[in-house]
């Protein structure tokens, strides 16, 4: 019998082949092959709508995998996906285009709300494994199909953002949006670009509010907020990216950038004769080690900084995530010298019991209340009394978004320690602040 070697080379070749378009925990096709068949689509003329079913955040499924083991993390994902089966229509694939995701593709005529509703309402309920229920928390993202011409677009990456976006507006399922996309990529773009502002160039800045005592009207002391002016995207607002940097490890990378700023502006100022209170804004991932304490011990010692001229401010949310190691760290950086505040009080929490068992000296009512005290009768009660109850406790009480005279007339007659606000001045660099102290300040 002779051998056709050409033949059995293909049947290999078209064997490897198969299996490079398999996703062989589960069995299905996977993202190469969910990508050709989108491709294969376009080429047929035939408009369609691809989905994509994000079935578990990765942080979830990484607690899974580390509580219970890879093989049962497995096992679920097997479950999922013999669910997913029973809901898709009948005779469509179910492709596995990542980890914690899986893709279909159906004609444009498929009613994209009860093909969603049913996977969502389906899906409330857990996913059982090993007699175990696992909760699910499920993003479907659908994205049209339509044209030829569009073949070499990357439509799993943009299925792929509606999903998310759908799952962390916890709004079940969602369209591919275009606006949505261009977020995604400027933030994406955003930390990318922020970690070299980090490490090397001067475009990471400090200004410096100032907080004027009450009723005396001195500044003794000022917060350091952080700029961003980038070489080709201009200025980018911190309310832009700190809370981008605050969901990756580069938020404690910008802590770290600012308190080494703050230190050698507090110096500086210190070699000028002046002694001004510097407070720095920290999170609750600032706390839950002791690197950030750490750092301002040894700043302290090396450099022979007052640690008086020093201050944390952290929001009273943040201290209910790690109660005991941001307790822990506040009373080591107590124990060192430093001033301690919390900041944005009167939103969150306000629980006086709790709070009194933390190292803090300050508390800084929040801009949203005191802004309203012209308008808002109640937000006047509440405040006159929350500065009451902070003074009958021996905090000092800061009032943010003082804006203009009234406001600051109510707040210095119910007994408020500082004032901070646009009506003081707006945030300075150090030069302006210096100039700013030297004719005298605020005047009133």
């Amino acid at each position: 019998m002779l051998v056709n070697f050409a033949e059995l080379a293909m049947m290999r070749i078209s064997g490897v082949r198969s299996r490079n378009f398999v996703d062989q925990p589960t069995g299905l096709f996977n993202r190469l092959r969910f990508e050709e068949d989108i491709r294969i689509t376009l080429l047929n003329g035939k408009k369609s709508l691809v989905y994509c079913v994000d079935v578990i955040a990765p942080q979830a499924l990484n607690d899974v995998v580390k509580a219970l083991g890879c093989s049962f993390a497995q096992d679920l994902i097997l479950a999922i996906k013999a669910r997913l089966q029973t809901l898709i229509p009948s005779g469509r694939l179910l492709y596995k285009v990542s980890p914690t995701r899986f893709g279909f593709i159906l004609d444009e005529h498929d009613a994209i709300d009860s093909v969603c509703q049913k996977i969502i309402d389906d899906f409330k309920t857990p996913v059982e494994c090993q007699h175990i229920p696992i909760p699910m928390q499920i993003g479907v993202g659908v994205l049209p199909v339509l044209e030829a011409s569009q073949k070499d677009q990357d439509w799993l990456r943009l299925v792929v953002s509606a999903a998310d976006a759908a799952r962390d507006q916890n709004v079940g399922w969602a369209c591919y949006e275009p606006q949505l996309d261009a977020a995604q990529q400027r933030a994406f773009m955003l930390l990318s670009a922020l970690h070299d502002a980090l490490t090397r160039g001067h475009q990471l800045s400090l200004v410096y509010q100032p907080k004027i005592q009450l009723p005396e009207l001195t500044c003794e002391s000022v917060e350091a907020l952080i700029r961003w002016n980038h070489p080709t995207l201009g200025v980018v607002s911190p309310a832009e990216f700190i809370p981008l940097a605050e969901k990756t490890a580069l938020m404690q990378s910008i802590t770290f950038w600012v308190l080494d700023a703050l230190v050698e502006q507090a110096r500086a100022w210190a070699a000028q004769g002046l002694h001004l209170r510097i407070a720095m804004n920290v999170t609750v991932n600032d706390l839950q080690d002791s690197r950030l304490v750490d750092a301002i011990e040894a700043h302290i010692q090396a450099r022979r900084l007052d640690p008086q001229m020093l201050e944390l401010e952290l929001t009273e949310s943040i201290l209910m995530s790690k109660p005991v190691s941001v307790l822990h760290e506040l009373e080591r950086a107590r124990r060192l010298g430093l001033h301690i505040a919390i900041d944005d009080f009167g939103t969150g929490y306000s629980n006086w019991a709790y709070l009194r068992k933390l190292p803090a000296q300050t508390v800084k009512l929040d801009q949203s209340l005191v802004r309203t005290l012209e308008t808002s009768a109640q937000d006047r009660r509440l405040v006159k009394t929350l500065i009451e109850l902070a003074k009958g406790l021996n905090y000092h009480v800061v009032a943010e978004g003082v804006e203009n005279n009234e406001i600051l007339r109510l707040i210095t007659e119910w007994g408020c320690s500082q004032a901070q606000g646009f009506l003081i001045t707006r945030p300075l660099e150090d030069k302006a602040l210096t100039t700013w102290l030297a004719d005298g300040g605020f005047k009133g």
